[in-house]
């Protein structure tokens, strides 16, 4: 299914309205992907390192014990799900703006650091996961917008 998703079509540039609707469904298309790669990833981590009963993140304190007291692995599934939020969503948007040069993908690097400053901000996190996290945000990002359009052969135009 995802190979049928990222097959290589002609992407050519549409005149008027559908052009910017076009940038904005893919941005819209290119968050979502991404907030979609942030839950599962967080699922993974919840299983793999389940929280104690009663568990609530409105209760900073209780937060707070969780996540600093997580092993290395829970850590690492988080960063590595910011991160790959990032690259799933500069490939969707890549996928979706059929015209761009990277400003789509730069823009879901750019609303999805954003996000990640909102959330870090909310929700006590360890340091190293603040760090990695929006470190890692725009340049995974671009690496998808990259990969989708060098390594599977899909044509963009300027």
């Amino acid at each position: 299914m995802v190979v049928l998703f990222f097959t290589q079509e002609k992407h050519t540039p549409m005149d008027g309205n559908t052009f910017m609707g076009q940038k904005l469904m893919a941005v819209v298309f290119g968050m979502v992907a991404a907030v979609i790669c942030i839950v599962a990833f967080d699922s993974i981590n919840l299983m793999v390192y389940p929280p104690p009963k009663n568990f609530s993140y409105e209760n900073t304190e209780m937060a707070k014990a969780y996540l600093f007291n997580a092993p290395g692995y829970a850590k690492l599934i988080i960063i590595l799900g910011l991160a790959f939020a990032g690259f799933i969503g500069g490939m969707v948007s890549a996928k979706f703006d059929k015209s761009s040069n990277k400003r789509t993908a730069w823009i879901v690097g750019g609303l999805l650091f954003v996000q990640y400053v909102i959330n870090f901000s909310y929700i006590p996190y360890p340091v190293v996961i603040i760090v990695a996290g929006l470190a890692l945000v725009v340049p995974a990002t671009y690496l998808g917008y990259f990969v989708f359009v060098k390594y599977l052969k899909v044509k963009v135009t300027k």
